[in-house]
Parts: C-alpha cells; sequence; structure tokens
C-alpha cells in the first residue's frame, strides 16, 4: 500500500508546485519538455521523466488519451537519450496501441505517428536496422507537410544513409537539412547539421572542408553551453584525427570528451567516450576485446527490441484480419450484386456492339453507293458527254480526221484519268516510286511539285490499306490543288521517326477557310479508318497545309 501512497503524494508535489488559481501552469510544461528534449545533464532527464511519468498515470485516469499519448511520446525521448532503447520501443509501442485503439482528431493523430515512428527509426538505426529505420522515416515523410517535421525525418535519413556508408546520399541530404536550418535561425540544429556535414565531407575525402565544419559546430556549441552538443563536437572531431591515424590528437579530443561526459553525469556518454578512447589503444587484444563485446551487446539489443516492434505489427495484423473476416460476408452478397450487374452490362455491351456493327456495315454500304454514284457521274459528263459531242459532228461532216484523233486524244487522257483516280493501286512494286509517278504527274509548266525524304520511308512497316488511303488522299489534295488553288509550287515532306510516318503537304495557292465537305470529309474519313490522323491548315492568299500522320 506504500508504493500507490507515495505516488499519489508525488504527483501531488507536482500539482501544488505547478498550479495557479487551479490551472496547470504552462511554464511548467514548457520547463520539462526542455528538459526532456534538450537536456544538459542526467538529472535533467530524471527530473523530466518524473514529471512526464507521474502526469500520464493522471491522465490515464482521467481518460484524457490525447495528453497520455504525449505523455508516452517524451517518455519514450527520454528514455532512448538515457540508452534505454528497448524501454523506448515498448514506450512507443505503447503510444501506437493506444492510437490505434481511440478515435482522434486527424490533425492529433497525423502528428502523433510522425513523432512515434521518427522514434522507431531512431530505434532501428542504432540497431543497425537500416532497411526498417528507412521505411520509419519515409513514413514520416509521407505523412507531414510541415517544413520542421520534415527537416527532422530528412535528418534521420541522412544518419541512416551515413551508418550503412552511402556517404553520396548523405551528402546530399545533410546539405538539403543545413540550408533549412540557416533559414529557421536555430543555432543548436545548424550546429548539428555542421557536424553531420562535416562528418559525411571527411569520409569522402574533402578533409579540410570537413574539419572546417566540425570545429565550426563546436564553438557554437561551446557558446551556448550546450554539454551534450559539446560531447558530440569532441567525439567526431576525435573520430576524425583516427581516420587520418593522427592518435595523438585522437586521444587528446577523446578525452575532452570524456571530461564533458563526467560533467554532465550522463552514463551514456561517458561509456561512449571511453569506448572511443578504448578503441584508439595501442594493444591490439583491447582494441578486439571491444569489437567483439560491442558485437556482444549488438545482438542482445536486437533479440530484446526487435520483440515488440513484432508484437505491436502482429496484433496490427491480427486486428486486420477480424475486420477483414467481419467483410468478407459483406463482400460476398456485394460481389452476387455485382456479378449480376456485370452480366446485365456484358448484354448490354454485346447489344451495343452489334448495333455498332450493323450501323457502320450501314454506313460503309452508304459510301460505297456515294463513290459509285459520283464515279457514274464524272464518266458521264466528262467522257459521254466528250463523245456524244465528236458523233455530232462526225453525222454533221463537220470534223476532219486529225479534229477526231484529238478529240479521241482528249477522251482517252480524261478516261485514264477517272481510272487513276478510282482503279486498283499494285502495293507489290516500290511504292516510294508509285508515289513519286502519283505526285509528279500533277507538275506542269505552271505548278512545280518537290518530294523529299520518301525514298527514307521503311514503306513495309505500313499495311496495304494504311498505303492506299494514304495514296487516295494525296491524290485528293493534288487535284484539289489542279482544280482550285491556283498555286504554282507544292512540297511533299515524308518523315519517319520510330513507328510514327508523318507526310506533310504544303502549296502556296489561294488558300481557303476550312469547310470539311466533299473531299476533305473525304480525306479525313480515309485517314481515320486505318487509325490515321490528318490535319488542314488554311486561311485565304495564304495558301494551305495539310499533315498526316500514321
Amino acid at each position: 500500500m506504500k508504493e500507490p501512497k507515495f505516488s499519489f503524494l508525488f504527483f501531488l508535489f507536482f500539482y501544488w508546485t505547478f498550479q495557479v488559481n487551479g490551472q496547470q501552469s504552462d511554464n511548467s510544461l514548457s520547463y520539462y519538455y526542455e528538459l526532456a528534449n534538450n537536456p544538459k545533464s542526467i538529472d535533467n532527464s530524471t527530473d523530466a521523466y518524473a514529471f512526464y511519468s507521474t502526469i500520464k498515470d493522471e491522465n490515464l485516469r482521467l481518460k484524457d488519451m490525447p495528453s497520455v499519448i504525449n505523455n508516452l511520446r517524451q517518455i519514450a525521448i527520454i528514455e532512448f537519450d538515457l540508452g534505454l532503447l528497448q524501454e523506448s520501443e515498448q514506450t512507443v509501442v505503447e503510444a501506437l496501441t493506444l492510437l490505434d485503439a481511440n478515435e482522434l482528431s486527424r490533425s492529433f493523430e497525423a502528428t502523433s505517428r510522425i513523432g512515434l515512428n521518427n522514434y522507431l527509426g531512431r530505434v532501428s538505426r542504432h540497431l543497425r536496422d537500416f532497411q526498417s529505420a528507412l521505411k520509419y522515416y519515409q513514413a514520416v515523410l509521407d505523412i507531414s507537410k510541415n517544413t520542421g517535421e520534415r527537416n527532422t525525418a530528412l535528418n534521420n535519413l541522412g544518419l541512416v544513409y551515413r551508418d550503412k556508408q552511402a556517404f553520396n546520399e548523405a551528402l546530399l541530404v545533410f546539405e538539403e537539412v543545413h540550408k533549412n536550418n540557416l533559414q529557421g535561425n536555430d543555432t543548436i540544429k545548424i550546429a548539428h547539421s555542421y557536424t553531420n556535414l562535416g562528418n559525411v565531407q571527411a569520409k569522402l575525402g574533402y578533409k579540410e572542408e570537413g574539419l572546417a565544419n566540425l570545429n565550426k559546430s563546436l564553438e557554437l556549441r561551446k557558446a551556448l553551453d550546450f554539454k551534450k552538443g559539446v560531447f558530440a563536437s569532441y567525439f567526431s572531431i576525435s573520430n576524425y584525427y583516427k581516420d587520418i591515424n593522427d592518435i595523438g590528437i585522437a586521444k587528446f579530443y577523446a578525452n575532452k570528451a570524456i571530461e564533458v561526459a563526467n560533467e554532465t553525469k550522463s552514463p551514456k556518454l561517458k561509456y561512449n567516450g571511453l569506448s572511443l578512447l578504448v578503441s584508439l589503444n595501442d594493444d591490439e587484444n583491447i582494441r578486439a576485446y571491444k569489437r567483439f563485446n560491442d558485437s556482444i551487446s549488438l545482438d542482445k539489443l536486437n533479440i530484446k527490441n526487435a520483440y515488440s516492434s513484432k508484437k505491436y505489427s502482429h496484433g496490427k495484423q491480427k486486428k486486420i484480419a477480424q475486420n477483414k473476416a467481419l467483410e468478407a460476408q459483406k463482400y460476398r452478397q456485394e460481389s452476387i450484386i455485382c456479378l449480376l450487374a456485370g452480366f446485365s452490362i456484358t448484354l448490354l455491351s454485346i447489344g451495343f456492339f452489334l448495333y455498332l456493327k450493323y450501323k457502320y456495315k450501314k454506313n460503309s454500304i452508304v459510301q460505297i453507293y456515294k463513290t459509285e454514284t459520283r464515279i457514274s457521274k464524272k464518266v458521264h459528263d466528262e467522257v459521254a458527254n466528250d463523245i456524244y459531242f465528236v458523233m455530232n459532228k462526225l453525222q454533221n461532216k463537220k470534223i476532219l480526221g486529225k479534229e477526231v484523233l484529238d478529240d479521241l486524244e482528249k477522251i482517252y487522257l480524261k478516261t485514264r484519268d477517272i481510272s487513276r483516280a478510282h482503279g486498283v493501286i499494285n502495293m507489290n512494286d516500290n511504292f516510294a516510286e508509285t508515289l513519286k509517278f502519283l505526285l509528279l504527274n500533277y507538275k506542269t509548266n505552271h505548278v512545280a511539285v518537290i518530294t523529299k525524304g520518301i525514298d527514307k520511308i521503311v514503306w513495309e512497316s505500313l499495311s496495304d490499306n494504311q498505303k492506299t488511303a494514304l495514296y487516295r488522299v494525296l491524290q485528293e489534295l493534288m487535284t484539289n490543288m489542279k482544280k482550285h488553288s491556283r498555286a504554282t509550287l507544292v512540297a511533299v515532306t515524308f518523315e519517319q521517326t520510330n513507328k510514327k510516318t508523318t507526310i506533310t503537304y504544303k502549296d502556296n495557292g489561294a488558300g481557303t477557310s476550312i469547310k470539311k465537305a466533299n473531299g476533305l470529309l473525304n480525306a479525313e474519313n480515309r485517314i481515320k479508318t486505318v487509325n490515321g490522323c490528318i490535319n488542314f491548315e488554311s486561311e485565304i492568299g495564304k495558301g494551305f497545309k495539310s499533315i498526316i500522320t500514321m
């Protein structure tokens, strides 16, 4: 019964000390927050631990879960700084479990998960479980939009890269963090980023620059009387000289670090300082013993610390499995409904497809009918009328033999043109030559026709349907030019990039306002049927341009 009574009296002491008119003092919370996050001695940490443990229990009794989770976060920070890694991990897991079990505001949950993931990352990094550490820090970056929180996560990522000796990646991250810290004007953080930069620069061979940054960090920390930071600077400078094999200076800074550790009364700092000094000892047996002892300690931590996080992960998986089981029956019912809906949609889709197929076939028949009608009209208007005219001359005996031959030649040429316009295109011959013959056939004393790149196209990459469509469209464009444009120059350019073929037609004719009717509409339909694309550009007085892509 004495232990509960002591805890209650201990709580009353804090309550009495830091209450004003029945309300808790914000100054007390700020004071212990500073002790927890920036301890200058082991006494700071233990005082903060006692405070947060006490108010955590009271907040738990009051069922004030947000406060409990915040208290646990601070406790985890303190335990980590005291070197109690397994306890810190267990505290984080306890906070995550409460977070999962309670419905809290979205902003609070996000902030809490950011802090808790940060500390799971720190534990994993110190256990050299780099993959897990990177995962936790990336989770922070995925959640957080806050500049300060993201900068902390980035700094932690850099430390992981440094520890796994990915120094180039670490340097890029630390440079970004240092830039952010300079903008924030927080001297403690600036000093910290100088240390991180210096350590990595030295590892990459930038010795002078690295040492300069380590010394900048030391001076800033001395000016702030930040003992823990001063220790870290001495420790880093000692390692710098150790790496360049200047053991005498390395020992000097290791001893300076131990002096600071003694001032702070921090067992963790003192242990780290002594370990560094031992590693500088000339006796190989002593150094071998230290390496062996460190290896055993790490294995023990791995075994103890892995349990809590795995237990938490297992609990989450079990909860997820239970939720899935509850949703399974609902899913099966929804599946039956979806199956029936899908079957109905499939039937409708098949019916719609058959309708579109019928409509396409009907449109195709209409187009064939229109083409046949156009050919019939052309033969009637241009050939039959001329033959009738010649026959009339012969009946009236008003024509000479040479005139008959001339008239018949004209009729022949018209018949040939109509045949070419609608006849079968021979795809077995050189298609480039076939196109050249088509285009140059429109060349006259008044119209110059230029082709470029036609021989560089791999025509075998185009199907017969595509080549037929291209031939007919170019024929349509050239015919329109001859009839309407009054052009004196036509240029047709051919280009091929990877599997795309582009043909550009351009003339300097009278131009027109684009209206897709008759010839242009037929050209567009032809290209679309072979999955191609055609664009028209023209203005009155500025010629005509068309780009075909297939």
